[in-house]
């Protein structure tokens, strides 16, 4: 399956981010290296950040990335 990628904010750990069985949704889930797994969120203060992504299954490719503010 081509559904999953390493991100990762403002330099922290790698963590496996995946979405759906056969390929991308809209609800992205974590999976971390103990095989934890939850949401897909990050809890951001005010002013910039860096968001990176890194391809982790073969053929992976990827055409946006959807932020959002919760609870507004």
């Amino acid at each position: 399956m081509e559904n999953d990628c390493w991100t990762r904010m403002d330099g922290s750990t790698w963590v496996k981010t995946y979405s759906g069985q056969n390929g991308w949704n809209w609800i992205s889930r974590f999976e971390f290296s103990n095989g934890f797994k939850e949401p897909a969120h990050y809890d951001l203060t005010e002013g910039l950040h860096t968001f990176q992504i890194s391809g982790r299954s073969q053929n992976f490719r990827i055409d946006r990335v959807h932020f959002f503010l919760s609870g507004n």
